[in-house]
């Protein structure tokens, strides 16, 4: 199988990304990258709702609020409350800070020699390549087994930390 259809690109790809453009095509798989972004934003922000409320449902309703033990305990539960809220907030905008690469995407491109590795989880295997010094984590095997190392690529992607989106990869020829 050839490059373009294991990771998903065109010639038109391609050559518009030579070009620092984006395809129609390659803006609606960006699309997705955003709508999955704001749906971790909203699931996280109901996660911390929810606790919140949980849990102060669960301190109100079965606590005496007069109770000198209870006194003695309110600063322990707010800063649960609150560590709570600062750990929602730090990857709040760490999303908002990754989903500006996809709102406004600008091309990248990298030539070097491939360096496929793997890294062993328990339960599965994720793969990368590194081209240059820039590491990409590929989506599949079939993508990971059709990067031959030691060969020389051209990698257009958008920044997007940790691993990358890749949009069209090709072969130089030495």
């Amino acid at each position: 199988m050839a490059l373009e259809d294991i990771f998903n690109f065109t010639a038109d790809d391609l050559a518009n990304n030579a070009n620092g453009q984006l395809t129609k095509r390659q803006q609606e798989m960006l699309k997705s990258y955003r709508k999955i972004s704001r749906c971790g934003t909203i699931v996280a922000l109901i996660a911390v709702v929810g606790t919140i409320v949980g849990l102060g449902a669960v301190v109100l309703l079965n606590a005496d609020i007069e109770s000198s033990a209870m006194q003695q305990a309110l600063p322990a539960i707010g800063g649960v409350f609150g560590s709570v809220l600062v750990i929602f907030m730090v990857f709040w905008l760490l999303g908002i800070y990754r989903a500006r690469y996809v709102r406004t995407p600008r091309i990248f491109d990298v030539t070097g020699t491939a360096r496929p590795h793997l890294k062993k989880r328990q339960y599965h295997t994720e793969y990368y390549v590194s081209i240059g010094k820039i590491r990409f984590q590929v989506t599949s095997k079939a993508q990971y087994d059709a990067i031959q190392t030691d060969t020389t690529y051209r990698v257009y992607y958008i920044h997007y930390p940790p691993t990358h989106i890749i949009l069209s990869i090709a072969p130089i020829n030495n």
